[in-house]
């Protein structure tokens, strides 16, 4: 038989282990500072620091593609097909171009794998920038002989990619896929 004198040191000890352990576990649960906005303000400083503005100019894009098209007609070529997945590889490309805001054939490696794991046998790239409309960038491309071969190539799909940057210079990356 239990004494009630054990019975309430035991109920003390007892009392005083859920008082420490009650004690020990409340900073996991209380702040002095409130995280929720430092990690909010961390967010935006780190977006803030690498936001770079761009603008699509889906216009320019159709009107390249529409101006490409008939010129590979005037050949006697067959037209190029829009394709998804040329069109957002050429937008990744554009994007990396305005960052670094130079022209550039970055990584062309690393697209032409990707579309020949796709099923495609070749990739060909032109790109520009300070170009305002189609028509004016399309005569220069057909001015460069590694240009035009690009265009005239017998190629099957096309991706397009027309980016302004803060400072109104278009960026652009046309992608020929075989």
């Amino acid at each position: 038989m239990i004494t009630p004198l054990k019975n309430t040191s035991t109920c003390c000890f007892l009392k005083l282990a859920l008082f420490v352990l009650f004690i020990s576990i409340l900073p996991l649960f209380v702040s002095c500072s409130p995280d929720t906005l430092d990690v909010v303000a961390t967010e935006n400083q780190t977006t803030t620091s690498h936001l770079i503005l761009f603008t699509r100019n889906v216009a320019m894009e159709n009107d390249l593609f529409e101006r490409v098209n008939q010129y590979r007609i005037s050949l006697g070529k067959a037209p190029l097909e829009r394709n998804t997945d040329a069109d957002n590889q050429a937008s990744e490309h554009t994007i990396y171009m305005v960052e670094k805001n130079n022209i550039n054939h970055d990584f062309l490696q690393q697209r032409t794998a990707f579309f020949l794991n796709l099923g495609f046998v070749s990739l060909k790239e032109n790109v520009a920038s300070g170009y305002t409309n189609a028509q004016t960038l399309l005569d220069a491309w057909l001015q460069s002989e590694s240009h035009r071969f690009a265009i005239e190539a017998d190629g099957v799909a096309t991706g397009i990619s027309v980016l302004k940057n803060e400072a109104g210079i278009q960026f652009i990356t046309q992608i020929y896929l075989k």
